[in-house]
This record gives structure tokens, C-alpha cells and sequence, in this order.
């Protein structure tokens, strides 16, 4: 069993040994060819060493020798080497964070001085413009940043405007914040909220947590664009989970607000159904009142006819004045005629004021004193009430004055 156990790690150790050799070997011979075809001057070879020695694949990780292959590709015009080129220099080596690093670094920079005539802290940026105006939208947003924030070089807004939107139009997210910054402080271009909510959009769509912060704020403030808590929402809870820590205290804030917001949408529309609520009552009431009113009218019409009747009747079996008839007809009729005088005037809630006159009982018993014949009573009666509706009628018009 023993014996056999050892076979079997013997031979996974020879296979494993063997297939290590075997990648070894070829990356190694992939090297050799980068190797040999970038010392014949092939820029894209170059670059592939450099990037070979920059990670260690299939060679020793040389940071040295990466910058040297990336310059040789740089120099000829390689817009890739350039950016890496841009990087190095604006990261690690400019830093001088050791001592080898730091005398590399100056033998470098004695070397491409002595090519183009640059100074050590511009040499970021000379490869970064280099690879920016070949298009590469990422050297296009390092150039616009480091112009947007004087380092290694002079301070110009409205350069870093230009590099920022040749990099936000080929889609660079950050570049597309950035552009939106800018306008939003109105740096190297007019103040505009709704150019910079656009941009904030576009770089927001992609993504960019500071973007999605910043487009959030706007929806919620309205700046920009409409005002929609919604839409605030949305983008400062994409901000969150996007990883971006400043975003919680504006999305808690945004919460809160929304809550009362819907809170107070809530008592507005209670508001409204009660008020409603009312006028169909009142609608209700003063319908009934109207209503009462015909048959009032009606029932008074009809009466006025039997009382006619009636009195031509009186007049011819007992003989009665007609000229107190006539005027106890009269009074009851100037009685009813102030009588719809007063409901005109009054609403359908002020009417039950009126109803407290007890108008209607003082003209049942003139009515009942015109008919027994008792003119005189009815007239007294009709006096009364008439009276009374003038006194409101007054007291009414003066209030409204």
C-alpha cells in the first residue's frame, strides 16, 4: 500500500514538473519573440514587453525595464504606451518612495530630457497629451484633471473643459462627471445646472456613484432638472449601493422627506373629501330648500284661487267690504312676495335662521283669520310678519355692507 502511495506522488510530482517546464517554456519563448520583434523597432511589441515586465508574465516583474519598453513604444507615437507611460510617472516613480526607484526614475528623466527637452514634473503630463490627442479618452480625462488642478502645470479651466469633453463624448465616465462639475461650478464655462444634471445623467447611467450623488441632490433640490423625489430617491440609493459613503446621510435625509412629504399628500387629499363632503351636503340642503320652496309656491297659487273664490262667495252671502277685502289680499300677498324675497337673499344655511321668525306660523293664522272672514285679524297678522322680513331684509343688507 505504502509503496504504491509513493508511485503515485512520484508520478503526479514528475507530471506537474513536466507541465510547469513545458509553460515555462513557452512563455518563455513568447517572450523571446516579443523580445526579438520589439528590438526591431515594433511599437506594439514593445508595448507587450513592457506590460510582460510591468506584471511579471512569463518573466521577473522588472518596473524598470516595463518603463523602458513602454517609452521606446511611446515615442513612436504608440497611444496605449503613452498612457501607461503617463501613469507610471504620475504614480510610483515621481513619488521617490525608494531610493532605486527614485534613481531610475532621474536616469529617465536625464534621458527623455535630452530627446524632447521636458522638465521632471511634466513628464506625466507631456504623455498623457501625447495619448489625448490621439483620442484615448482616459489620458484625455488624466490630462484635463491635472490642468483642472495645476499640478505640473499651469492651472487653465477652460483647457480642462476642452480635454474633459473630448473624453465625456467618447463615453469616459469620469470625465463625464467631471464635465458636469465644471458646469455645475461654472469652471471655464457659463454656469449651467441642466447641462450639468445632463452630464451627471450620463456619467449616472454607468454607474458612477459621485455622479449618481450628485444627480440625486438635484433631483431633490430641483436644480437643473424638475424637482422629483422619486427620481432623488432612485439615484441616491444607486449612489449607496454603488459604495459611495457620503450618499447614506443624503439618501436618510431624502427618506425622511418623503415621508412627510406623502404624509402631508395624504392630509391634503383627506382635506379635500371632507370639503367636498360638505359642499354636496350644503348642495343637498339647498335642494331640499328649493324643492320646498315650489311646493310652497304651488300650494300658495292654489290657495290664492280657492281664496278667490271663496271671497267672491263671502262677498255675495254676508255682504263684506270689499275694500278690506281687498287690502287683507293684498297684505297676504306682499307677505309672500317678501317671503321669496328673503330666500333669495338667504343661503340654504342662513335659511334656518329665517325659519326661526316663525313666519310660517303667522301666516297660517292670517290665512286661517282671512278665511273665517275676520279680515281685520288677517291683516294685523300680514303686518306682523311683513314687519319682521323687512327688519331682516335690512339687518342683512347692512351686514353685507
Amino acid at each position: 500500500m505504502k509503496s504504491a502511495c509513493f508511485i503515485f506522488v512520484f508520478g503526479f510530482f514528475v507530471l506537474f514538473h513536466g507541465v510547469y517546464d513545458s509553460f515555462s517554456d513557452t512563455n518563455k519563448s513568447g517572450n523571446e519573440t516579443y523580445r526579438n520583434d520589439a528590438e526591431r523597432g515594433d511599437s506594439n511589441a514593445q508595448l507587450m514587453l513592457g506590460t510582460m515586465f510591468q506584471q511579471g508574465r512569463g518573466v521577473a516583474k522588472d518596473d524598470q525595464l516595463a518603463m523602458y519598453w513602454f517609452r521606446k513604444a511611446a515615442e513612436q507615437g504608440n497611444v496605449d504606451a503613452q498612457f501607461n507611460l503617463g501613469e507610471l510617472y504620475s504614480n510610483h516613480y515621481a513619488s521617490g518612495n525608494d531610493t532605486e526607484s527614485r534613481s531610475w526614475y532621474n536616469r529617465l528623466i536625464n534621458f527623455a530630457s535630452s530627446i524632447v527637452g521636458i522638465q521632471d514634473d511634466k513628464n506625466s503630463i507631456y504623455w498623457y497629451r501625447k495619448a489625448a490627442k490621439q483620442g484615448h479618452a482616459i489620458s484625455q480625462y488624466k490630462l484635463a484633471s491635472v490642468i483642472a488642478d495645476g499640478i505640473g502645470t499651469q492651472q487653465d479651466d477652460k483647457e480642462a473643459v476642452f480635454w474633459f469633453r473630448k473624453s465625456a463624448e467618447q463615453g469616459d465616465p469620469n470625465a463625464q462627471f467631471m464635465l458636469g462639475t465644471m458646469f455645475q461650478q461654472g469652471r471655464g464655462v457659463p454656469k449651467d445646472d441642466q447641462q450639468a444634471a445632463s452630464w451627471f445623467r450620463k456619467s449616472a447611467e454607468q454607474k458612477n456613484a459621485f455622479a449618481q450623488l450628485k444627480l440625486g441632490i438635484m433631483y431633490g433640490t430641483g436644480s437643473g432638472v424638475p424637482t422629483d423625489p422619486q427620481e432623488s430617491l432612485y439615484w441616491l440609493k444607486q449612489s449607496v449601493e454603488n459604495g459611495n459613503q457620503d450618499a447614506i446621510v443624503w439618501y436618510r435625509k431624502a427618506r425622511e422627506q418623503e415621508s412627510v412629504r406623502k404624509a402631508q399628500l395624504q392630509q391634503t387629499e383627506e382635506n379635500k373629501r371632507m370639503q367636498q363632503k360638505r359642499i354636496e351636503e350644503n348642495n343637498s340642503i339647498q335642494q331640499k330648500w328649493i324643492e320646498e320652496n315650489k311646493n310652497m309656491q304651488k300650494r300658495q297659487a292654489e290657495q290664492q284661487l280657492a281664496e278667490s273664490q271663496r271671497n267672491r262667495q263671502l262677498s255675495r252671502d254676508r255682504g263684506i267690504d270689499d275694500a278690506r277685502l281687498k287690502r287683507s289680499k293684498w297684505k297676504l300677498h306682499e307677505v309672500d312676495e317678501l317671503t321669496g324675497r328673503c330666500q333669495n337673499v338667504f343661503d340654504a344655511s342662513n335659511f334656518h335662521a329665517l325659519k326661526k321668525l316663525h313666519i310660517d306660523d303667522d301666516r297660517k293664522k292670517a290665512e286661517e283669520a282671512f278665511y273665517s272672514g275676520d279680515f281685520e285679524l288677517s291683516i294685523q297678522y300680514s303686518e306682523k310678519i311683513i314687519e319682521k322680513l323687512k327688519r331682516t331684509l335690512k339687518e342683512r343688507q347692512e351686514f353685507k355692507r
